[in-house]
């Protein structure tokens, strides 16, 4: 029965984008206002490919758009309404672009058809016209979603006038601290329960993972593990809240306390063991505010350690920690 559910609810879940709702969208030229003409078609020919890779949205071709419209400028709402019932449209965007030194701004609106209503509008500014590109992507997907510019950041859809700011594009790295608690199973090291851990994190992240290296240690009374951990990670997403699954390998330095009978006085005394080998890891975890200069961490990874010690050809154990992380900020020369 169980599997029967898994199965039903398996292709309810893969088959709810084909009932998704489409919406047949015309696409008004945007009112230029100053932009030279080169940059003013290849920033329209963007947003229409954009929009075009929307799912719920069906474009109206650009011939029949001047069949019905002709020569005249779509650039208000009233005059939209009458030419988008014309074409039997469900929605109509209309905009303008407008440059202001070296920087260019763009407003748009969404306008439904059916009610007359302005569905949703917003005003975004491109610092440079090398950022046009991923400022227009920025354009469609608040489209798509309705949601405000600032809410639209992804790790590939930071600006550069972001990058300066809160924000930040493209490869980096950064640092910081993760703390935590590191489980032992199966009576590994030493029998200990709970071993408190901290770590010194460096990350390096490209587009499709994140490089991370770890310096730190898990202690308690009699247990003492001195690990150096390379590990990759892989974001599931690409926003500010992005999952992941991590890989990785390190040497680990381990010594445990063991308990040594004085046969003259009678004393309990204590020396230590130690040995060192590779180790394992394998975990999953999130990163929050990917796309700031700062990032959380919630990370939970296994780790197998090849280790033969205290009557154990090898130790396991289960870490979970938190960090935060803060990025390396770039040296500037003054001319």
């Amino acid at each position: 029965m169980r599997k029967i559910f898994c199965v039903v609810f398996s292709i309810i879940l893969f088959s709810l984008p084909l009932f998704a709702e489409k919406y047949l969208v015309a696409l008004f030229p945007f009112e230029n206002l100053g932009l030279n003409e080169a940059d003013y078609k290849i920033a329209s020919h963007l947003l229409r490919d954009e929009l075009e890779n929307i799912e719920t949205f069906e474009l109206i071709s650009e011939d029949e758009i001047t069949k019905i419209a002709g020569e005249t400028k779509v650039i208000d709402a009233k005059t939209a309404l009458e030419y988008g019932k014309r074409l039997n449209a469900d929605k109509c965007v209309i905009g303008s672009i407008v440059p202001l030194g070296k920087k260019v701004v763009i407003r748009f609106k969404l306008i439904n058809v059916h009610d007359n209503n302005i569905e949703f509008f917003d005003e975004v500014e491109s610092e440079t016209i090398g950022d046009l590109n991923v400022v227009i992507r920025r354009v469609a997907m608040g489209l798509e979603t309705r949601q405000k510019f600032e809410s639209t950041a992804t790790i590939d859809t930071v600006t550069e006038d972001e990058l300066t700011g809160l924000k930040k594009r493209q490869s980096f790295h950064c640092y910081g601290l993760r703390l935590g608690f590191t489980y032992p199973q199966d009576g590994t090291y030493g029998g200990e329960d709970r071993l408190n851990s901290f770590y010194g994190t460096w990350q390096f992240e490209v587009p499709k993972v994140i490089s991370q290296i770890d310096f730190g240690m898990s202690a308690s009374t009699d247990v003492l593990d001195m690990s150096f951990d390379i590990a990759f990670l892989f974001p599931l997403t690409r926003t500010d809240f992005s999952p992941f699954l991590s890989l990785g390998l390190g040497i680990h330095f381990l010594s445990i306390i063991k308990e040594m009978e004085d046969d003259i006085y009678g004393f309990t005394t204590h020396d230590w063991e130690g040995k060192s080998g590779f180790t394992l890891s394998a975990g999953t975890g999130v990163i929050l505010f990917r796309t700031y200069n700062f990032r959380i961490i919630f990370d939970c990874r296994a780790y197998y350690s090849f280790i033969d010690l205290v009557d154990n050809d090898a130790q396991f154990a289960v870490g979970f920690n938190f960090g935060l992380l803060m990025r390396h900020k770039e040296k500037t020369k003054s001319l």
